[in-house]
């Protein structure tokens, strides 16, 4: 008894966490191996993998830890079921893990974090692994993909004189590409991002085959989530996309409009809110739907 204990006790959760992106690293060659169709999405699970893994390897942030632990535990799944169905696997699915995977540790790194709690020869090496994680992120948020499925799930159509989600999404995106001085990113940019998220998940919940009471943001998620997942993902990955929406609505999406952001920040939460469409929408299966 008292071994198992001392065991408990002495379990570091980066090991666990480590093991299981080496693990996942390890999935991704093989899937790159398995087939040149899969060869984009198996090397970027490769990089995501050994970015991260280099950066936790030398910084390990306080929180977080078990969410990065479900989400690239997650992942390993999706791969272990992608090479077991090699022949028939939907490749949205693994692209929806991975990509929430990318959410989580590119949140769980933050430059801007980093100054101050470390010393400045140390955190100059950090923030380039940052980079170089990030960098691997930024290949999961294209604006025309996302916008690809916004069209395929209809959100391209206005109703009622108000502008589309894809519109908003894409305004969200064009203020950042091309700022005016004298206008807040809060309501050129992010209010509109919202707005486009809030229109995506209302509809969404409209065409779940079962209607049921969602007060919270949390729970709006995870009734969409459960009912119109493809069935390869796992619950856990909803979960997921339900705290990412929450911190999205609460601390990156609903700033005060006098709040002062600079260019960093703005960029960082739009690739968020874009990561999390693109995970949340292509890990939902269409054919689910009410028409």
């Amino acid at each position: 008894m008292n071994d198992d204990g001392n065991s408990n006790e002495s379990h570091d959760p980066y090991d666990e966490l480590e093991e299981i992106i080496q693990e996942t690293e390890d999935k991704g060659k093989e899937l790159i191996d398995k087939s040149r169709d899969l060869t984009k999405s198996g090397q970027f699970i490769v990089d995501l993998s050994r970015a991260t893994l280099d950066l936790t390897k030398s910084y390990r942030p306080p929180s977080n830890v078990e969410y990065m632990i479900s989400d690239w535990s997650a992942s390993k799944q999706a791969l272990d079921d992608a090479l077991r169905k090699i022949d028939s696997i939907q490749i949205s699915t693994v692209n929806s893990t991975t990509g929430t995977t990318a959410y989580t540790s590119s949140d769980s790194y933050q430059a801007t974090y980093i100054a101050g709690v470390l010393p400045q020869e140390e955190s100059v090496i950090i923030i380039q692994k940052i980079d170089r994680l990030n960098s691997v992120v930024n290949r999961a948020t294209s604006v025309d993909e996302v916008s690809k499925l916004l069209t395929t799930f209809g959100f391209d159509a206005s109703s009622g004189g108000k502008k589309s989600a894809l519109d908003l999404f894409l305004t969200a995106h064009h203020a950042f590409e091309a700022p005016v001085k004298s206008n807040n990113p809060v309501s050129t940019s992010l209010i509109p991002m919202r707005e486009a998220i809030n229109i995506v998940i209302a509809s969404l919940l409209r065409r779940c085959p079962t209607q049921q009471k969602t007060r919270s943001a949390w729970n709006k998620i995870q009734s969409i989530g459960k009912q119109l997942k493809h069935d390869d993902i796992p619950d856990q990955l909803v979960d997921t996309w339900a705290f990412q929406w929450n911190t999205l609505l609460n601390n990156y999406l609903s700033p005060a409009k006098q709040e002062d952001i600079s260019r960093e920040d703005w960029q960082h939460r739009l690739q968020q809110s874009t990561l999390f469409l693109s995970n949340f929408l292509s890990g939902l299966d269409i054919n689910k739907m009410r028409k």
